[in-house]
């Protein structure tokens, strides 16, 4: 799935969506659907291309044969939503010093919204050692 202008894609404001991929996931474009909730559910690879600088979202890449890949760039990414994955991840961007080149805000909100269709909540929180 190749999400290049979210012009073109399906209408999420105001939605609760959640979405499975069976393949590759790749953002072209910024990814920011006001007062919504969207989870995508990725088989393959998780791709952000270093143009980006902001994605709205739950992102789940579920094979541990796979990656998420944020791009290489000098842009700042801002994640809003949750990100995981089981093949791990592939941090590329070089912002600066003083601030993190990938952020990834958790949002409490879209998880809720969406616990009646992912299911119950479990939180294991843990350093990745660099």
């Amino acid at each position: 799935l190749n999400i290049v202008s979210a012009a073109g894609f399906p209408n999420f404001d105001n939605k609760k969506v959640v979405i499975l991929v069976d393949g590759d996931l790749t953002f072209n474009s910024a990814f920011n659907p006001p007062n919504s909730s969207v989870a995508f559910i990725v088989k393959g690879r998780i791709q952000i291309a270093g143009s980006v600088s902001a994605v709205r979202a739950i992102l789940i890449q579920s094979s541990t044969s796979a990656t998420f890949d944020t791009g290489t760039s000098s842009t700042q990414l801002v994640g809003t939503g949750m990100w995981i994955s089981y093949g791990g991840f592939n941090l590329g961007r070089t912002f600066g010093a003083a601030d993190a080149s990938e952020k990834v805000l958790y949002d409490a909100k879209m998880l809720l919204d969406l616990t009646g269709i992912l299911g119950g909540t479990s939180f294991n929180w843990q350093e990745v050692a660099p």
